[in-house]
């Protein structure tokens, strides 16, 4: 595949979601060979994924240091569960992660995350899929789907569990997965893989350039802790994308809805009718919550630069209620001013005052799930740089330096929407009130000697000024982490 370097891509590989490391590999082969035809505004990325990347043959001027770094360990994750030609097959891994922080993090010392995957490949295209996790700190993560303790922070967690129908043209998924629409690399504006997984059934359907894609989630209990009482609570999306050349173009729509022993809205579940007109035409007796994005990339060789654009309200008639949008732009560069061993990349977010907001009456209306904002990170009234230097030192070793700046105003999602009478006395500047406003550098080396191995350190001094909506309040700390993860796999048959 690589010319000089040994590659081999199994017929049948091991579907296995990449996450985090597997995420950037996954962008930077893409990005390597001029966009492929990957769309990497959706994910997980699977297997299938990584194989399209490989297809293209690299002559010995394009291979540099960061395709050397990530093609020695495409050969091992693809080969996890080669079924060497049998159609059925069990695999197991078993993946660990230790980690020590700084006291200063007010935060336990050490930390033991453990992943417990599985995958039965029942045929061809069938497939069942686990992931369960023990986390020493779980409660401190945004992607911890649960209320309750074991025992101190000690959590257990079903982070994945589903049934997959998957062939070269469409697939059909139910149970537990994540789902992420959009470009950016800090997070979507709208529906992030950073938030919990849902419990959903999703269906794609490639149609040449174009794909189609739906979900129907059931979220459970109401996100506002005070209630206490059994809320259903519904979200539901569906987007359209086209990939070709140098674009890649999508538009999506979701819907959050529910309440007291509300149940299922059949228009929702219809994928190919638009959420807005359902609402519009009221062919429900209640309020819901729909949000459209708009995303764009457009790819040149090495890099992509990109913007997607949220819409939770927009009023075309009067001026009494603000408008409710986020933005985000950014862009990437591999091969970064002629150096084969840098990436660079940046990105801007700005997520208006009362976006993923609602109206206090309606609180299972706001977008959030568990902990977490199933919109941008970020959350609402406040904007963000992020701005990113990689440089491949060696053939498994990186170096990173991250810089972000936030500013927070002090509306939070849970901050009760204004009355129509008050809200021509309350346009007020971007942010609001008294802005908190951070300073991260990130320094950080991760070290792969190869794909069972990687070992993590960052460093990364902290400023915040007007520290929780204080004028003149003033903080600084030195965060330290050591990370190392190892992982064992086997396939039992």
């Amino acid at each position: 595949m690589f010319a000089g370097l040994h590659t081999t891509v199994q017929s049948q590989s091991w579907p296995f979601r990449y996450d985090q490391w597997e995420n950037r590999m996954i962008r930077y082969l893409t990005l390597s060979r001029g966009g492929a035809d990957i769309r990497l505004t959706e994910m997980p990325f699977t297997d299938q994924d990584l194989r399209q990347i490989l297809k293209k043959e690299y002559t010995d001027k394009k291979i540099h240091t960061g395709i050397r770094f990530y093609s020695r360990l495409t050969d091992q994750v693809l080969a996890r569960g080669g079924n060497n030609g049998k159609t059925q097959q069990l695999h197991l891994q078993w993946r660990n992660r230790l980690g020590y922080a700084d006291p200063a993090l007010n935060a336990e010392h050490f930390r033991w995350e453990s992943d417990v995957l599985g995958l039965a490949r029942i045929t061809k295209d069938l497939s069942l899929y686990i992931d369960f996790q023990v986390d020493t700190d779980g409660l401190q993560d945004s992607d911890y789907h649960g209320y309750y303790e074991w025992k101190g922070e000690t959590v257990g967690n079903m982070r994945a569990a589903r049934v997959q129908y998957q062939n070269e043209r469409w697939s059909l998924l139910a149970g537990r997965e994540f789902v992420h629409w959009g470009p950016g690399i800090t997070g979507s504006l709208l529906t992030s893989g950073l938030a919990p997984a849902l419990d959903l059934i999703h269906f794609r359907i490639d149609l040449g350039p174009f794909r189609f894609q739906a979900f129907n989630s059931l979220l459970g209990r109401s996100s506002d802790e005070e209630e206490r009482q059994q809320i259903n609570r519904y979200f539901s999306g569906h987007r359209l994308s086209f990939r070709s050349g140098s674009w890649e173009l999508g538009m999506h729509e979701t819907v959050m809805y529910g309440g007291p022993e509300e149940t299922v809205t059949a228009a929702y579940l219809n994928p190919l009718i638009p959420y807005y007109l359902t609402d519009v035409m009221q062919v429900q007796e209640r309020e819901d919550n729909i949000t459209i994005a708009l995303d764009a990339s457009c790819y040149f060789p090495g890099g992509r630069v990109y913007a997607q654009y949220a819409v939770d309200e927009y009023y075309y008639e009067g001026e009494h209620y603000p408008k409710r949008t986020a933005l985000l732009i950014g862009g990437e560069w591999i091969n970064a001013l002629g150096w084969d061993r840098l990436w660079l990349a940046g990105e801007y977010v700005r997520a208006d005052r009362w976006i993923y907001n609602y109206e206090a009456d309606y609180p299972w209306n706001r977008l959030t799930y568990y902990n977490s904002h199933l919109g941008h990170p970020v959350g609402p009234d406040a904007d963000l740089i992020h701005l990113k230097a990689q440089v491949f030192l060696s053939s498994s070793i990186i170096g990173k330096a991250v810089l972000q700046w936030r500013r927070q105003g002090e509306t939070e999602i849970t901050t009760p929407l204004y009355q129509q009478e008050q809200l021509e006395k309350h346009h007020p500047p971007f942010p609001y009130g008294t802005v908190e406003r951070t300073f991260i550098p990130r320094f950080s080396l991760l070290y792969i000697p190869n794909a069972a191995w990687r070992i993590n350190v960052n460093w990364a001094p902290v400023s915040i000024s007007n520290k929780d909506h204080v004028e003149g309040a003033e903080d600084s700390e030195i965060r330290f982490q050591v990370r190392v993860e190892w992982l064992m796999d086997r396939t039992v048959w």
